[in-house]
């Protein structure tokens, strides 16, 4: 009842002054209700979000080496699978297609030419090989190398690791190359000095006289002087057998 004859009392611009200062402290309560939701929507989602932290798994360094590591090996495998795959796409071209995609290369990995059992095309299967000069089997008609070298079982497996096994090859030939170079150089160079061994036997010495044995030389006029010198080497060797029989009747 106070607060109504107070109001009542009231002229109309303090009246209006009230209602203004009553908008101003609504707005001003307002203000602060909403500053404390969002303090608390804050708090409460910075809470949230803490416990969601906490609650998700930290991955630990063996885990991501164990997904490094096995990253590496699917990449690794299929680098394998797509030159297996290369290397298939080759062999069944060379079947069916063009046989020099087939065998090119190949050398790289067997020592080619080989003799076969039978050539590989059916028009000719019953027909005897026959190889040219150097041991390439050969068209028995034209001569020419227009037959396969290869079985075509054999072909196709060297096909089929083909782009694994011809880096290698060729990694592996180039090491020998290096490795080897010294040591051709080494052996071509030993030829360049040839050692020679030289008896010296009837060397003439600086008084002019022939040093060391001489081997006596018998000219045409000298007929008597080798009979001498012979039976001299036929008494010896019948002493020689006689003194050989006597030590033996002795130890006996």
């Amino acid at each position: 009842m106070i607060f109504i004859y107070c109001f009542c009392q009231l002229d109309t611009f303090q009246f209006f002054n009230v209602i203004n200062m009553w908008k101003k402290l609504y707005f001003f309560l307002y203000l602060v209700i909403m500053a404390q939701d969002s303090n608390s929507s804050l708090l409460s989602f910075q809470r949230n979000e803490r416990e969601e932290t906490k609650n998700c798994p930290v991955p630990d360094k063996s885990s991501l080496k164990i997904s490094s590591s096995l990253l590496g090996k699917l990449m690794l495998l299929s680098a394998l699978m797509c030159l297996i795959i290369l290397g298939i796409i080759k062999g069944i071209l060379g079947l069916c297609c063009c046989a020099p995609v087939g065998m090119w290369s190949l050398g790289a990995l067997i020592d080619l030419p080989r003799p076969i059992d039978s050539y590989q095309e059916g028009e000719l299967a019953h027909i005897p090989v026959v190889y040219d000069q150097t041991g390439w089997p050969v068209h028995p008609e034209t001569g020419q190398r227009t037959v396969r070298a290869l079985p075509k079982k054999t072909e196709f497996f060297l096909n089929t690791v083909f782009f694994l096994a011809y880096p290698l090859a060729v990694l592996v030939s180039i090491c020998s190359a290096c490795c080897f170079k010294e040591s051709a150089e080494h052996e071509s160079g030993c030829y360049k000095c040839v050692n020679t061994v030289v008896f010296n036997t009837c060397v003439p010495s600086a008084s002019g006289k022939e040093s060391g044995d001489v081997l006596p030389i018998y000219s045409d006029d000298d007929a008597s002087q080798e009979i001498k010198d012979t039976h001299y080497v036929v008494n010896q060797m019948r002493y020689s057998q006689q003194s050989l029989i006597n030590k033996s009747s002795w130890y006996s």
